[in-house]
């Protein structure tokens, strides 16, 4: 008995898909695809909402189908499906029986499957030959779901261990969270009607293509679509680094797991006001170079291995510490491994760290402004020698820090200025 329900499911997706190529079926067949409580639309009929008619004659242009098939085709696939690429899956032995008439030419459901040709591209058999995937990154024009007006992801294809922005551009007031690699996070306001997400990448991430779905609700309304991230390989050195004995004892892998434990609490800071501009400024009073870059995997002594989560600048005990932008002080204590450490929360998921500090000059809740000295730089914890470990958190994953000290550090995404006020935000 439990084979009826996917036997039915299986012809009814059949049925729908030669509903949507335009071929006439009885009106019983019909009612029978679309039962339970979803009616087919008469042709022509419009909803009542202004945008749904709008995203409705973008794709009925698009396709050259009837409104009733589109209107069919959204309560079937759901209308955040015709935004972006969906694959057609039916079951095996119905894609090899079924064949769908195109322009004359008779193409089986079996290749449309093992090409895997996205179902927007079924609806019109112009486009059958083709199987062009539609991609939002590639520019493509497509039918955004009311109220979304433009969306824009750069940069893309992401270098794991950077940082991309998400920007949705809407027509009225709206709210949203993405979700991306078992993370959900956010939107936060750039103004009345642009939505910002910052998508952080680990430089452990395999490379690959990644679904990023968006759920945008405004005026009592839900709509949500995905889109693909794409991510690639960086280029990451190593280093083997031989402590000195008496800092064995920092070397215990135990001690490191619950140090990073310990401070997961910290990365799980979102506060909803932005205190940075770009490019952040250098985190130092002077300018030097680097010893240990961001993403290098690394060993210490043989006995621990991992990669190096920030950089490391070669400076020199005393040198003062600087604030890259406007932030709340979140953690300023003594650390085992990290040594004298310090996290500050610049807003919008955007978090700082520092570590091996020789002092510290601010406590938790202080207020800090851009190029203002609050530590020095020292060796302190697991340290050979003094530095600055400068480590740069987006929502909470460490992410190349470098990235952000370029004026074009999100490849074209230009965010409104920053204005510094007497309410600063904290953390949440």
């Amino acid at each position: 008995m439990r084979r009826l329900p996917l036997i039915k499911a299986a012809v009814g997706a059949w049925i729908a898909l030669v509903l949507m190529m335009g071929v006439q079926l009885p009106a019983a067949a019909q009612q029978a695809v679309l039962a339970e409580g979803v009616q087919a639309p008469a042709s022509g009929q419009e909803d009542a909402a202004s945008g749904r008619v709008q995203w409705m004659q973008c794709w009925t242009e698009k396709t050259g189908l009837a409104p009733s098939q589109i209107k069919a085709a959204t309560h079937l696939l759901g209308s955040d499906e015709l935004v972006t690429d969906v694959v057609l899956r039916v079951p095996e032995r119905l894609a090899r029986a079924a064949l769908l008439g195109a322009g004359g030419t008779n193409v089986s459901l079996e290749a449309l499957v093992a090409y895997e040709v996205p179902a927007w591209r079924i609806l019109s058999s112009q486009g059958l030959a083709s199987g062009q995937p539609l991609s939002l990154i590639q520019g493509m024009d497509v039918c955004l779901p009311y109220p979304v007006k433009s969306i824009a992801m750069s940069p893309q294809p992401m270098v794991r261990g950077r940082t991309a922005a998400l920007m949705i551009e809407t027509d009225r007031l709206a709210f949203c969270r993405a979700t991306y690699l078992g993370q959900e996070e956010r939107c936060y306001r750039d103004g009345t009607t642009r939505l910002v997400v910052l998508v952080g990448i680990s430089a452990l991430t395999d490379p690959g293509t990644y679904p990023l779905r968006i759920e945008l609700v405004s005026g009592g309304e839900a709509v949500t679509f995905s889109m693909p991230l794409e991510i690639v390989a960086g280029s990451y050195g190593f280093q083997y680094i031989d402590p000195p004995p008496q800092l064995s004892g920092l070397m215990d892998a135990e001690l490191m797991s619950s140090e990073e434990r310990y401070l997961e609490q910290w990365r799980a800071v979102r506060s909803p006001i932005r205190q940075w501009d770009l490019p952040l400024a250098l985190p130092l009073e002077s300018r030097v170079s680097i010893s240990a870059d961001y993403g290098d995997r690394r060993s210490y002594g043989g006995m621990v291995s991992g990669y190096h989560s920030g950089i490391d600048y070669r400076a020199w005990s005393g040198m003062g510490v600087v604030a890259p932008a406007d932030g709340v002080v979140i953690m300023a204590e003594q650390l085992a491994a990290r040594g004298n450490a310090v996290l500050i929360d610049h807003g919008w998921g955007l978090v700082t760290g520092y570590w091996h500090l020789s002092k510290i000059y601010v406590r938790v809740g202080d207020a800090v402004t851009r190029g203002s000295v609050f530590a020095e730089v020292g060796s302190t914890g697991l340290s050979t020698g003094s530095h600055l470990h400068w480590e740069v958190w987006v929502n909470g994953v460490s992410v190349d820090g470098k990235q952000l000290l370029a004026l074009d550090g999100l490849a074209g995404i230009q965010l409104s200025p920053y204005v510094r006020s007497d309410r600063l935000g904290s953390a949440e």
